[in-house]
């Protein structure tokens, strides 16, 4: 043998052994390194993937949705009336998101009766009655009304008096009593006034008649301005021949609420008082709208409504 030449490695069946473990162990642990990496992607509690695109979830679809995905209802009775003879102010409400009537909508400026208890506190519901003008069948001249509207008996909502039934034809001292008892229990407003409830109230909706506090920062700055001597409009009448007319409420009034049931409580209402028809001849005092004023009429038209009203 050349001194170059290695003698050959004797491998024994122990180092064999050995390397076959080795290499059975380092597969295994490898194989194990794999399948543990796969469990921590996808626990039991996770689905496997999947090609199709799946819906994101929705903890309550009726909790995120818009109003405008809601249900609309439609409001019977979109308001309620509060007129304070107290205060001389009749308040319109209407619906908030929870349905209670405490969203105001507009205050108006009243003259009542000059006897309180003409009409009595309590509730009431308005009447189908209505009327784009009547005679009141006051003593006197005769008096006028626009838009009158039945509260219970005799008792209206309705404008300012008029000497004719004509638009032009205003009675201003009675048109300047608004804000002070000056009727005969009837609740005097403006003609835009008297004419939005006209307009608006459904008969059915709920009338507190109260007698509050006074309020009179609230009525001056809801009150109209005075009219001169020789007017012949009210100014808020939406009459297209009234030159000077000018609406008290330029802003859109509040909306009902149209999701929301309304909810008005435990309310016990008041026993109606019964419609007394009467003539001129039987009539009562209509709280001082018959005397004269610079703009007097001898006009004497006469309504078909025969029937006696606390103007």
């Amino acid at each position: 043998m050349s001194s170059h030449d290695k003698p050959p490695v004797k491998i024994n069946k122990v180092s064999l052994i050995i390397l076959a473990v080795f290499l059975v162990a380092t597969t295994a642990f490898s194989v194990f390194l794999c399948f543990q990496g796969d469990l921590l992607k996808f626990t039991p509690t996770q689905n496997p993937p999947s090609s199709s695109v799946q819906p994101e979830f929705t903890e309550d679809p009726l909790a995120s949705s818009s109003k405008e995905e809601r249900q609309r209802i439609t409001l019977e009775f979109p308001y309620f009336i509060e007129i304070d003879k107290g205060a001389q102010i009749c308040t319109i409400f209407t619906t908030d998101e929870d349905g209670y009537y405490k969203k105001v909508v507009r205050y108006i400026p009243i003259s009542s009766g000059v006897n309180d208890n003409k009409l009595p506190d309590g509730y009431y519901k308005s009447k189908e009655t209505k009327h784009e003008w009547q005679n009141m069948f006051t003593l006197g001249e005769p008096i006028y009304c626009q838009y009158t509207t039945r509260i219970t008996g005799n008792f209206l909502f309705h404008s300012p008096p008029y000497r004719a039934p004509r638009p032009s034809a205003i009675n201003v001292s009675g048109y300047n009593r608004l804000g002070t008892r000056a009727s005969g229990g009837c609740v005097r407003m403006s003609v835009e006034n008297a004419k939005w409830i006209f307009d608006k109230i459904n008969p059915g909706t709920t009338i507190h008649v109260v007698k509050g506090p006074e309020r009179p920062d609230l009525l001056a700055s809801i009150l109209p301005p005075k009219l001169e001597a020789g007017a012949k409009y009210d100014p808020s009448d939406p009459d297209v021949n009234n030159p000077a007319f000018k609406s008290m409420y330029p802003n859109p009034d509040p909306e009902p609420d149209p999701y929301a049931e309304p909810k008005l409580g435990d309310i016990t209402y008041n026993k109606d008082i019964p419609v007394t028809p009467q003539t001129t001849k039987t009539t009562q005092d209509a709280g001082g709208d018959s005397s004269k004023d610079s703009n007097s009429s001898k006009d004497t038209t006469s309504s078909k409504e025969e029937v006696l009203t606390s103007s």
